[in-house]
């Protein structure tokens, strides 16, 4: 066994799943194959972490004289597989449950086993090229997952806003994918040969400045990153299960990734150093702040992933890959376990207000433990997983100088504790809300990958042996977090947290009325675009309107000046003919008189007939061109409304079904040229 089995095992279990529920009509069997898929993915990620090089690396042909198909796994990259695997498989068995009542289940399941294969895919790529080519799967399951249920237009907008969005991002991730390749000596797109010659000061400092530049914002876009945060909370329109596996767990962590993987090459320069931990650190802020009061629990997790996921940021920044990787992984754990929970909560209640969810503590007893558990990782209370990574991200930032921004990251760990405290209160204590009357607790298929996560959550930190490549064991990190001099910051938010929610308790907008509008809006972000996409549609328009309009009074004008000439030559000739009856009446009017008459007539009714000629002429030629601006306009309306079609069908999610077709013959073609390569 090798490391490609974990790509492309899901791949074929995604083919086999649209063609048994989708083509087959066979939701059932589907359902199997697609748990048989995850778990055998899971187990065989479990036996190649075990191995010594991780089953790796792989080189394939793949496009001649370009790049070749690399999987190069090492200790970053298989603690993000680990992550999607395991969590993923858990996420297939409770989706089991949770799915069952919705139609189109051959199409769930095989776009949550490409992104599988295409996340593992990602992450062990050994090229830059490659790497944007799972990138971009990645990002098309998340659309089409996003906007699953095909009924609710909401969904679709959702999903096609969060696909333009990152799509932001991507543009430059490519740019600066393109500059690395075309200044390497050996126009290799590999990593390792790129990050080599960079050291070697083979590629020059501004392009290695700019690329990194690029990168960053491909990096900001895929991991909900100021400015390019606003598609993570409207991303909720997914299913719970999905927003667990790729809004909270997965895809979003790819951004921190490349950044993990970049920082050796970018991190000698401190601009890049500066944007990367402003970013984090401003986001990890606004992140907190816009959570504190959402009203809607997917949201509200939603923005908590962003707060997180700008710490992780900031952890990459301070230059401790390894206190960003285990934040990511402890994260992962703690976040898929919330929304699962806050998926079975949803389940039961059938809202997602938070106001509406009260007392089901009695009524979900398991639910709410794992939720609390969730929680208490969430906000970093010792012994929970959440602690010890975090305290190791601030212990970075302090060490490494930047005191200010550390002190930024505990203000939003401190804004943590108290949302993710109040929120735990205001939905399991208390009285039971009549939206909660009727709930209870989820079936086993549900509460079992909740029981798992929660131990998760008090276990997984022992996993810095691995993620630090055997450098740091469990016990060793036990006595660096207690001498740690960010300590005393880690006490302090928790501290000034809890007493932040004895004293404001269920109304967090008693805080600040004008802060609580600003944060419920987003603070305004979806608004400056809204404006500013509005602005450049009526540029657009009255472009196009100028354009329009300039052609028709240059053709207008274009007639009249050769009708102004061909008066002018006229009136010229006759002036002409007249000087020269004048010359000849003055030699022998007797002789030329007849003569001149028939002259006279004659021009006259040649300048006629060129002038009425050559008008009509130009005046055919104006209602061609009339008819052919005609027909243009017509064809771009007709155009304009396909457009629109097509556009409503992105909306309504009726275009997933076309894509998945298209993936699922992907998939199956890829399989055919791997197996006929001998791999």
């Amino acid at each position: 066994m090798n490391i490609s089995i974990l790509v492309f095992l899901p791949l074929l279990g995604a083919a086999l799943s649209i063609m048994t529920g989708s083509v087959l009509r066979r939701p059932r069997l589907a359902s199997t194959g697609a748990v048989l898929a995850a778990v055998a993915t899971a187990a065989g990620a479990l036996s190649l972490a075990a191995r010594t090089g991780f089953g790796g690396p792989v080189r394939i042909p793949w496009i001649p004289g370009v790049t070749d198909f690399i999987l190069a796994p090492d200790t970053l990259s298989m603690t993000i597989v680990m992550v999607v695997t395991l969590i993923g498989g858990l996420i297939v068995i409770y989706s089991l449950e949770y799915m069952k009542y919705y139609d189109g289940l051959g199409r769930y399941w095989s776009l949550l086993l490409v992104f599988i294969g295409a996340m593992c895919g990602l992450v062990l790529s050994g090229s830059m090229l490659q790497m944007f080519f799972f990138w971009e799967i990645v990002g098309v399951c998340s659309y089409s997952l996003i906007g699953f249920e095909i009924g609710n237009p909401k969904a679709g907008k959702s999903g096609l806003k969060a696909f333009i969005t990152t799509k932001i991002g991507d543009v430059g991730l490519l740019a600066g994918i393109l500059l690395l390749y075309s200044a390497s000596p050996s126009k290799s797109f590999e990593f390792s040969v790129i990050q080599r010659e960079a050291a070697q000061g083979l590629i020059g400092p501004r392009v290695l400045l700019l690329a990194g530049f690029l990168l960053l914002a491909g990096a900001v876009g895929k991991s909900a990153q100021l400015p390019l945060h606003v598609w993570l909370p409207d991303a909720m329109e997914a299913p719970t299960s999905v927003s667990a596996l790729i809004h909270a767990a997965t895809m979003v962590n790819s951004g921190v990734y490349l950044m993990a993987r970049m920082q050796p090459v970018f991190g000698q320069f401190a601009s890049w150093t500066a944007a990367l931990m402003w970013i984090g650190t401003l986001t990890a802020l606004a992140g907190s702040l816009m959570a504190c009061f959402a009203r809607d629990l997917k949201r509200l997790l939603a923005y908590s992933t962003i707060s997180q996921l700008g710490i992780m940021m900031f952890g990459v920044a301070a230059g401790s890959g390894l206190a960003s990787s285990l934040h990511l992984a402890n994260h992962a754990v703690f976040k898929a376990l919330l929304f699962l929970a806050a998926g079975a909560v949803i389940h039961e209640t059938g809202t997602r207000e938070i106001a509406a969810m009260r007392g089901l503590f009695k009524k979900m007893p398991v639910t709410a433990v794992a939720f609390g558990a969730g929680v208490l990782a969430l906000c970093g209370f010792p012994p929970f997983n959440g602690f010890f990574s975090k305290e190791m991200v601030l212990e970075a930032g302090i060490s490494g100088g930047f005191l200010l921004a550390s002190v930024v990251v505990t203000a939003a760990s401190t804004l943590t504790v108290f949302y993710a405290l109040n929120t735990f209160g205001r939905i399991f204590l208390g009285d039971v809300s009549p939206a909660a009357a009727e709930s209870h607790e989820v079936r086993p298929a549900m509460l079992a990958p909740l029981v798992v996560l929660a131990a998760g959550t008090l276990t997984s930190w022992v996993a810095v042996r691995f993620v630090s490549g055997g450098e740091l064991g469990a016990y060793q990190l036990l006595n660096e977090t207690r001498q740690s001099s960010a300590l005393p910051l880690g006490i302090t938010a928790l501290c000034v947290g809890t007493l932040m929610l004895l004293a404001y308790g269920r109304q967090p907008e008693t805080l600040s009325k004008g802060l609580a509008e600003a944060a419920q809006t987003g603070f305004y972000f979806d608004q400056v675009y809204s404006r500013i996409m509005a602005a450049l549609g009526r540029a657009g328009g009255a472009a196009a309107a100028t354009l329009e309009y300039g052609m028709t009074d240059g053709i207008t004008n274009v007639l009249a000046s050769v009708e102004r000439a061909a008066q002018w030559v006229s009136d010229g000739i006759d002036s002409g003919i007249d000087g020269l009856i004048a010359l000849v009446t003055y030699r022998g009017e007797g002789v030329a008189e007849q003569a001149t008459d028939g002259i006279d007539a004659s021009i006259d009714r040649a300048i006629w007939s060129v002038t009425s000629v050559g008008e009509h002429a130009l005046r055919r030629v104006a209602d061609a061109i009339d008819r052919a601006l005609s027909r243009s306009g017509n064809w771009m309306v007709d155009e304009a409304y396909a457009l629109g079609r097509k556009s409503r069908s992105l909306h309504t999610g009726d275009a997933n079904h076309g894509l998945v077709g298209v993936l699922a013959g992907l998939v199956a073609l890829t399989v055919i040229v791997l197996l006929e390569r001998g791999l």
